[in-house]
């Protein structure tokens, strides 16, 4: 049975076993490695000595950055594997970006985007942003206070970056679109959905990460 896991920190609630079950249409040996403090983290060596394909989320994705090889220029990883003696790795999170991102802009007219949050994510959002030369708004906690509080201007896109622990219940309009890279969050999806033009969870964002790093592992079908 093919043997995978997970890096991360209180991930109990991922659906990334079932995902890969799916692409795949086989069981998997999927293993959540879940460390409260980064000392606890053992190393590559240990982790491929266990699994075949690691997948790293937050607040993990900078840990192992200048153990491996990139394939391409991230400043943060969710994928690593090992080959011919060396530890390599990317950040599929980017390569489903590429897919979504695209459909999103093209849904409505926007008078502006806003990115919420400053972490690995927030990263890789900008990165597409930039590679487009499309301008934005980041915002973040440490930075602007409290986001519930800011106003936002009417036909926006909202890129919600932040992790699970963010709860935005602040003022939307029907004429926003907000997109969150959190999954399956019911306190988004249930305050959120009613309110403005279209909400959009990281579901399929996962779904599409998942598939790529099945590539970039050599384990696609």
């Amino acid at each position: 049975m093919l043997k995978l896991g997970l890096l991360g920190k209180d991930i109990s609630h991922s659906q990334s076993q079932i995902m890969y079950e799916e692409l795949l249409g086989e069981s998997v040996d999927y293993r959540l490695f879940d460390y409260q403090d980064p000392v606890e983290i053992p190393s590559l060596d240990w982790f491929f000595e266990n699994i075949e394909g690691l997948s790293i989320t937050s607040p993990y994705k900078k840990h192992f950055l200048d153990q491996v090889s990139l394939i391409e220029d991230f400043d943060s990883i969710n994928c690593i594997k090992y080959k011919n003696g060396n530890f390599l790795a990317t950040n599929t999170d980017y390569k489903a970006i590429e897919e979504i991102f695209p459909r999103l802009l093209k849904l409505k007219e926007y008078e502006v985007i806003y990115v919420l949050g400053d972490g690995a994510m927030a990263s890789l959002t900008k990165k597409y942003f930039d590679s487009h030369a499309l301008k934005y708004l980041q915002l973040s906690r440490k930075k602007n206070g409290s986001l519930e509080e800011f106003e936002f201007l009417n036909k926006a896109l909202i890129i919600n970056t932040c992790s699970r622990n963010f709860i935005y219940r602040g003022s939307v309009n029907s004429s926003m679109v907000f997109f969150d890279f959190n999954y399956n969050f019911g306190p988004h999806k249930e305050y959120l959905g009613p309110l403005v033009f279209k909400y959009f969870d990281g579901l399929e964002l996962l779904k599409l990460q998942a598939k790529h790093a099945l590539n970039f592992w050599g384990l696609s079908h």
